[in-house]
């Protein structure tokens, strides 16, 4: 198989797997756990960027951040109730996640004193004038 013809069959698949996700919620189905928990011990790079729904609020919650390989890495460019950022922290803080990277929260501008600031392997994105990034390394 050629590049092309995998990458048709790629997006065929996620046109697919929309349609199929958006019959789920239409039907009144939560579409999550038949998806995320299925994919997400296979997952090495998450990359969130869901609107701030009912449906999307706490989807990576701190179970399912434990599903993850300890060498996955979280990018959340998305809205920042999509995701437990203290699971993440957590996560990485203990070596069970590889790293992450935030660009929303749930409070924004997150505090000067937020125990976030500390975690190790995190990228903070802050969205302001300045473009601040933050990054500890171990």
């Amino acid at each position: 198989m050629n590049s092309q013809t995998a990458m048709d069959e790629y997006s065929q698949a996620l046109r697919l797997g929309q349609k199929e996700y958006r019959e789920l919620l239409m039907a009144g189905k939560d579409p999550h756990p038949a998806v995320l928990d299925e994919i997400l011990p296979e997952t090495e790079i998450l990359v969130m960027s869901l609107p701030g729904t009912a449906e999307t609020a706490g989807i990576m919650d701190a179970r399912r951040i434990a599903m993850l390989p300890s060498n996955a890495v979280i990018v959340n460019v998305g809205r920042g109730n999509s995701l437990d950022q203290y699971a993440v922290r957590d996560a990485l803080n203990e070596g069970r996640l590889a790293g992450a990277a935030i660009d929303v929260f749930v409070q924004e501008p997150i505090p000067q004193d937020d125990p976030l600031w500390g975690t190790k392997n995190l990228i903070i994105r802050v969205s302001n004038n300045k473009q601040i990034m933050h990054f500890v390394h171990p």
